[in-house]
């Protein structure tokens, strides 16, 4: 029984609401028969904007809100184009504009409120990278409208159809109560002033129709043909390969980080291999091991200092091999003349370095290249007197002299910072350390930027360039630091050193002051309270030498000094530096933990580097976004309001985009952008208008006689 009950009470309720909405669609038909006073689309614009209120709350929800008269036309019409609408068909009243998340789509999303009608667009899949980004579109027509409601953020809108027997009706949420609300009041004034019937009726006009409008009209309609045709996904390839640029630099940053990180540990390597013994009394003899060393690593040959190979009692073998090259001993002897060289390998007669395979064969004796040819006769002289053990008399001495690559007084160049022989030679060791770095960085970045969506030629570019990036800086940190470690700076501008006899031995010297700083801040730090606690010995502090206080210092001031320094400029924030900065730690950091974690030389320290500067990077991104996309996203902006108002063709449109948001040189443009401080002005007035009058000034310009002969051509054949 109560169920029947109720289901009569429904029956009723509906057949109440539709008596109500037929008695309200007949009420609708006789207005709309009475409704014949013409009224202009001036007089429609003056009634509804003075229902249009300050939106100060909106600005929290909306990245840009854009009142009647600051409207900006031509992101305007390419937000209306999504509806097949445009500037010249609707008056754009108010834009709530939402830019899109995804950084390759140059749509823009929120609300539009306009003569005819309210426009909505929403970006779905907003959080899902590898989906395309997808819009749903909606909107309300005032045209027939004669009811509207409002439920919170929900609008149930009515309109009357003469052709059907009850009123339509919509019903659509906006998603936000306060657009809700001045909707609803606009449409209380268009159902007042019976403006929705006069638009069905088609009583409302324009005044002033002129030829220059209806031109203008064409042109926007051939300009909009353009747009729609690029809008329809093509303008994302536009911009993918520029969206991959952008993330391929700031992966860039993490990777060469990690690769400075990597690098660090064989600088540690060849530093120990070369302690401070370039500073003392016979600098130059090993200062000569170093760089035959490195001469040999770069021409591809193992190399192995042996000189500090320590016996099984903690000292210095004696007589051993000061270097292993190709598994071959070989004894370095910086003497000089030929005969000092050479005799300083024998005693009473006796060669004193033999081979330890068990031959009982002397070493190779390596000798100044400029001696080589006076060694090899000292040399065969001490064979044929019998001092060279299991040697035949009359066997050649070629054996066992090595011709080495500099000579006497280059050696002593090499022991001082400041000349040409220790700046190449630093740099060819720097180089060599850095090589496997850079050879994994390169390819890390070549992923990258073919994941990040890089054509495979513009990857490469960007591996070669990582590449050479990591090795430059590698090269550079290992060459500063070396310099500055040297105890002397060659006095390039007095007379060279010579020996009593007369015998060069390279520029005179002066103390280096770094030097001598670094070890007396090194000496402080090692021996203090800190260094000898267990934290202390964990950070090395115990440790610490004048070169590793000096390659730190190095190695900051190469990492971040470009960042520093574009600070200073103005070309970045200074919460751009905090970040970059943070990543940067992070990444060297990393490296040295992957390497501990993960004991493959380079591979380790890459892995960890690369696993702390993704973590670090996506931290970071949460809390600080970065400078370029903020301007990517102005640039984008300023983009679409210049070009759809240009006129241009496609093949014009395709130009400009190469010269602006698809340019090459983008991560510097947005740079230029940033230091300028007026983002919006300088994107449009530097960089996309320019941009547009260079491609218009390539047009073809129609004189008059063309024009003539083509209007007699025309009137001739008509």
């Amino acid at each position: 029984m109560d169920l029947v009950l109720s289901g009569v009470v429904c029956c009723i309720i509906l057949l109440v609401i539709l008596a109500l909405r037929f008695f309200h669609h007949k009420m609708t038909a006789r207005k709309y028969e009475n409704c014949n006073m013409r009224i202009t689309y001036s007089e429609v614009d003056a009634l509804l904007l003075s229902n249009l209120p300050e939106y100060c709350d909106t600005k929290n929800k909306y990245d840009h809100v854009y009142a009647y008269d600051e409207m900006p036309l031509g992101r305007a019409m390419s937000f209306l184009n999504f509806f097949e609408r445009s500037i010249y068909d609707e008056e754009p009243y108010l834009f709530l504009c939402k830019r899109a998340t995804k950084e390759n789509d140059f749509s823009e999303y929120g609300c539009i409120i306009a003569r005819t009608g309210a426009y909505f667009s929403s970006e779905l899949d907003a959080d899902k990278k590898k989906k395309p980004a997808r819009r749903k579109d909606r909107s309300i027509s005032f045209n027939g409208m004669s009811l509207i409601r409002s439920i919170g953020s929900i609008l149930v809108v009515t309109r009357y159809s003469p052709d059907k027997l009850l009123d339509e009706v919509q019903i659509i949420g906006v998603k936000d109560a306060q657009v809700a609300r001045i909707l609803k009041n606009i449409g209380k004034m268009i159902v007042k002033n019976e403006i929705g019937l006069s638009y069905l009726k088609g009583n409302v006009v324009e005044v002033i129709e002129t030829e220059e409008k209806e031109e203008f009209k064409t042109r926007f309609d051939d300009n909009r043909s353009v747009y729609e045709n690029v809008k329809k996904e093509e303008i994302k390839d536009y911009t993918r390969e520029t969206e991959a640029i952008l993330e391929t630099k700031s992966t860039e940053k993490w990777v060469k980080n990690a690769g400075i990180g990597a690098i660090r540990p064989k600088f540690s390597a060849f530093f120990d291999e070369v302690k401070n013994l370039m500073n003392g009394s016979r600098g130059n003899g090993y200062a000569a091991e170093y760089a035959n060393n490195t001469v040999d690593r770069v021409k591809g040959r193992s190399v192995e200092s042996a000189a500090q190979k320590l016996d099984e009692h903690g000292r210095q073998v004696k007589h051993g091999a000061d270097r292993l090259v190709n598994d071959v001993q070989v004894q370095t002897k910086y003497c000089k003349n030929a005969k000092e060289t050479i005799g300083a390998v024998f005693e009473k007669k006796e060669a004193i370095y033999i081979r330890p395979d068990g031959s009982g064969k002397m070493m190779q004796i390596e000798v100044p290249r400029d001696q080589y040819k006076l060694a090899l006769n000292e040399m065969q002289d001490r064979i044929d007197s019998g001092q060279v053990p299991n040697v035949s008399k009359g066997e050649s001495a070629k054996d066992y002299v090595r011709r080495g690559f500099f000579t006497y007084e280059q050696s002593f160049n090499v022991a001082k910072s400041g000349t040409i022989e220790s700046l190449s030679v630093d740099a060819a060791a720097g180089a060599v350390c850095c090589l496997s770095a850079a050879g994994i960085s390169s390819v890390i970045v070549f992923a990258m930027a073919i994941w990040h969506g890089a054509s495979p030629k513009d990857a490469m570019k960007e591996c070669i360039y990582s590449g050479l990036a990591i090795l430059g800086k590698g090269t550079l940190i290992y060459t500063l630091t070396m310099q500055l470690s040297r105890k002397e700076i060659a006095n390039v501008f007095v007379a060279k050193a010579t020996t009593k006899d007369g015998i060069t031995q390279g520029f005179q010297g002066f103390d280096n002051p770094v030097y001598k700083l670094s070890e007396n801040v090194a000496k402080k730090i090692s021996s203090s309270g800190l260094a000898a606690s267990g934290l202390g010995k964990k950070l090395g502090l115990d440790k610490m030498s004048g070169r590793g206080l000096i390659g730190g210092t190095v190695t900051v001031a190469v990492v971040y000094g470009p960042d520093l320094v574009r600070a200073l400029r103005g070309r970045i924030s200074a919460k751009q530096l905090f970040k970059n900065s943070v990543i940067g730690t992070a990444g060297i950091a990393g490296a040295a933990a992957g390497q501990t974690l993960i004991p493959v030389p380079v591979v380790g320290a890459m892995v960890g580097g690369a696993v702390a500067g993704i973590t670090s990077k996506a931290i970071m991104d949460h809390f600080i976004e970065d400078d370029a996309k903020e301007m990517f996203r102005i640039l984008k902006e300023e983009f679409i309001d210049q070009t759809m108002l240009a006129g241009l063709s496609q093949e014009e449109f395709d130009d400009v985009v190469d010269k602006t948001v698809g340019s090459k040189k983008i991560s510097s443009r947005l740079r230029d952008m940033f230091q300028s401080k007026d983002y919006r002005n300088y994107a449009r007035d530097s960089i996309i208008i320019p941009a547009i009058m260079e491609i218009m000034t390539k047009r073809k310009v129609i004189t008059d006689e063309e024009y003539n002969l083509a209007l007699l051509d025309v009137a001739l054949t008509e």
